[in-house]
């Protein structure tokens, strides 16, 4: 797993029902079995019934965790001849679920001869530039994809534009386009769809909720967003100085948040930069009309018009959108909701993303 999360982190952050579907996926129609190697205690074995075929191994019921986080770095090294002792297979793939912590997975490599496969739901360094990290940040995330692709024997990004970047900054063949998965999701027509404006994510700078609440200040819309972060605070008190009826719901599983999506008529997105969003996706599977900002990752999936909208980050140009959109006939919503399923099951759906993956997998162990 990603460094320092655990199954626990997964669990109190609602991802824990999510993300357990794919691994099960892999297992029951492909007869995959996992070791998965968490940053949690001993607690994290209660969560092995959420899994068809794994075996959890977490790191702090074995090691001890210091306070000091330079400390565990260190130690982490030292991890991969744990690892080893516990896996009892003679062959097996590597898979590193996010760049962080990728320095562990390298040494396992090392040690024990695997293959390597790195996956990245988003480019960390140009994340760590987009977020306006220190310079020494940003040099040691830039440091930490180098060394990442040349120990990797597969590793995969989730956008067009992150393949971009990565080619022309890192000069490399190694990296594969696999997107992030949805399922498709039974939901309502348009017409008899609740009239609420939701978003999702962390409230922090990426997310640009601010924006949110700026284009709908005095409107007589209730907006609500799922997600917490250290921004919470401000977006409030924003959205009470412009008056604007914001609601913020912090903790909510994933089953639940999908059943709202399916009965809620517009999403809508602000973020600044993104990967290839989860929440948008999920949106889209659930047919609800999104709204989303005109950054090259979103206007990958999003065709303006067709399967949802796009706007410019200019001033009041989401609401100036929104207006327009909140115009359209029903037929005319009822289109673009169903041509916003059609590309989740074309493009994202759970078995062509696993189907892809596996085909990599492949090639890599049998070449």
């Amino acid at each position: 797993m990603t460094f320092d999360y655990s199954l626990k982190t997964w669990s109190e952050s609602s991802a824990l029902e999510r993300e357990s579907k794919y691994f099960n996926y892999l297992s029951d129609k492909y007869n995959f079995k996992f070791y998965i190697v968490t940053y949690g205690s001993k607690e994290d074995l209660k969560y092995s019934k959420q899994f068809s075929n794994a075996t959890i191994i977490p790191i702090f019921e074995h090691f001890r965790k210091s306070n000091f986080k330079i400390i565990n770095f260190f130690k982490s090294f030292t991890y991969c001849f744990f690892i080893k002792k516990l896996i009892q297979e003679e062959k097996f793939i590597i898979k590193q679920n996010q760049l962080l912590g990728s320095w562990v997975a390298w040494t396992l490599k090392l040690i024990t001869g695997s293959l390597l496969f790195i996956r990245t739901g988003y480019d960390m360094y140009a994340f760590s530039k987009y977020d306006k990290k220190s310079f020494l940040k940003i040099l040691l995330y830039k440091l930490l994809t180098r060394v990442s692709l040349l120990y990797a024997d597969i590793y995969s990004v989730s956008s067009e534009e992150d393949i971009k970047i990565l080619k022309s900054t890192f000069r490399t063949n190694k990296i594969v386009l696999i997107r992030n998965w949805v399922e498709v999701i039974n939901s309502k027509d348009i017409g008899s769809r609740e009239n609420k404006i939701l978003s999702i994510g962390r409230l922090e700078y990426q997310k640009n909720f601010q924006y949110l609440v700026d284009n709908f200040k005095n409107s007589d819309r209730k907006i609500t967003i799922y997600g917490k972060g250290s921004q919470e605070h401000e977006i409030l008190r924003l959205a009470k100085q412009v008056g604007l009826d914001l609601e913020i719901v912090n903790n909510i599983k994933n089953k639940d948040l999908i059943s709202i999506l399916s009965s809620s008529k517009y999403f809508i997105q602000t973020s600044l930069f993104e990967g290839n969003p989860k929440a948008l996706l999920e949106a889209m599977s659930a047919g609800c009309i999104v709204l989303a900002s005109n950054i090259t990752n979103n206007s990958e999936i999003i065709k303006d018009g067709e399967n949802g909208f796009l706007f410019d980050l200019n001033k009041n140009q989401l609401k100036n959108k929104f207006d327009f959109v909140d115009s359209l006939n029903i037929n005319q919503l009822e289109d673009v909701s169903a041509k916003a399923k059609k590309t989740i099951k074309e493009q994202y759906q759970i078995d062509k993303i696993a189907s892809l993956e596996i085909n990599l997998l492949k090639e890599l162990y049998y070449e």
